[in-house]
């Protein structure tokens, strides 16, 4: 977890992934989280959004980073955003039921998780392809990406 103390004019009303928008693999894991999500909580926005651009100004860090983001509003106004393999089982906590059975992951040390993580990202368009900006989320799923403009 990094943190940040961030105060937002409009705090989101839940987590935020961000996510690269252009990879197919991406963007169905999008469309798998919007199905078996319960609460309904859980924002979005693309790594090539202006939240994404905020974000990597709050965390200079994430400058370069080309991987999923897991982004924690916090309670008490503290930002805490997760990356690579940390990111993946924060959605697996988010979502609960049997796909917190991803979590035994933790039980490999972080450098392990996130090498296969790496490998995994490098080719994930080998397996998938690219998709473009072929992903149009519904009318009733629109609200929850932050980098949507109404229509």
């Amino acid at each position: 977890w990094r943190a940040v103390r961030r105060s937002f004019l409009n705090p989101p009303r839940g987590p935020i992934l961000v996510y690269d928008q252009a990879c197919a693999v991406c963007s169905g894991s999008v469309r798998l989280i919007l199905r078996h999500d319960r609460r309904r909580t859980l924002l979005f926005a693309g790594r090539d959004g202006d939240f994404a651009a905020r974000l990597r100004e709050r965390h200079p860090g994430l400058q370069d980073a080309k991987t999923l983001i897991w982004v924690d509003p916090g309670r008490d106004g503290v930002e805490r955003v997760r990356v690579r393999s940390d990111a993946v089982m924060a959605v697996a906590e988010y979502l609960g039921g049997w796909w917190k059975a991803g979590l035994a992951a933790r039980i490999l040390p972080r450098p392990v998780r996130d090498g296969a993580y790496a490998i995994f990202a490098r080719n994930r368009h080998r397996f998938a392809g690219s998709s473009g900006p072929c992903f149009v989320p519904g009318v009733a799923e629109r609200e929850r990406f932050l980098d949507l403009t109404a229509p």
